[in-house]
């Protein structure tokens, strides 16, 4: 452990039922364990993946409806979407860096309230234009609040407990977007796609309480000392790896996209083509 070993109370064993194997978590935040609970840091780290997950998957449903709705082409509609995932990935390849120097819980207050706001401008938004430019800003946040999450891994887990916290991560990105849609189809049961926005702005509320109530992770004395620029170069400079990029171009090409495919195409085949609703 680095930074939270040295402000830890205790340990918890958490029993995994799944094959009857036991994992120790050891290292949790004082602030945790007495405001929140001993397992409240690692809900936190998987609470911060979900914001993506949520703001991506949610709304599809509602997809043909809000182009209806907003007197837009369904292209527009799904460029939200599209919007969203590009400005996602700038949102953490910008703040990453920013939070190795100026610590995580200022990127998290600015992700948490960026989030938050957004949300609401796209709950009343009046015009596809209006709506494109929330979730641009949208993404942002989610991206800084995301990339925090992954990074407060390896502040506060080492070993075999980093190991089992990606894996409850991965499982996050994998249940994600299968519950995202249930709720927000039943949002739209008793409500307008407008509403499933306003839930996501509650998430945001929901994850700043959290944050007031977590410790800063990145001790000053471990934060970047060299300039931003120079941590810029240093992302360029991994882009000439040609094993990795190769490794992400086939991620991308194989995973990604196909996903955003069918995000987009998804509402429309189950409404035009099977007839749901």
């Amino acid at each position: 452990m680095r930074t939270c070993q040295a402000r830890l109370s205790g340990s918890l064993e958490i029993r995994n039922w799944f094959g009857g194997v036991s994992y120790v978590i050891i290292g949790m935040n004082k602030v945790f364990s007495r405001r929140l609970g001993r397992v409240a840091l690692v809900f936190y780290v998987l609470y911060c993946q979900l914001f993506s997950m949520f703001a991506t998957d949610m709304y599809t449903p509602a997809l043909p409806v809000l182009a209806g709705q907003l007197a837009t082409s369904d292209s527009l509609a799904n460029l939200t979407l599209v919007v969203f995932f590009v400005f996602l990935m700038v949102g953490m390849v910008l703040f990453g860096p920013i939070s190795d120097r100026v610590g995580r819980k200022p990127v998290l207050y600015l992700g948490c309230v960026l989030f938050t706001l957004t949300s609401l401008a796209c709950a009343f938004a009046q015009n596809i234009t209006t709506l494109i430019i929330a979730r641009l800003f949208q993404a942002l946040a989610a991206g800084m609040i995301e990339v925090v999450g992954m990074a407060l891994v390896k502040d506060c887990f080492d070993g075999k407990t980093r190991e089992n916290v990606l894996l409850w991560i991965q499982a996050a990105f994998v249940l994600g977007p299968i519950i995202a849609p249930l709720i927000g189809g039943q949002v739209l049961i008793f409500f307008s796609w407008r509403a499933t926005f306003v839930v996501l702005a509650i998430l945001g509320v929901f994850g700043l309480l959290m944050t007031v109530l977590f410790r800063e992770s990145l001790l000053p004395e471990q934060r970047m000392s060299g300039t931003l620029l120079h941590s810029y170069v240093g992302l360029v400079r991994v882009t000439r790896r040609k094993p990795f990029m190769l490794f992400l171009f086939a991620t991308s090409v194989f995973t990604a996209l196909p996903f955003l495919a069918y995000l987009m195409a998804a509402p429309y085949v189950y409404e035009n083509f099977f007839g749901f609703s």
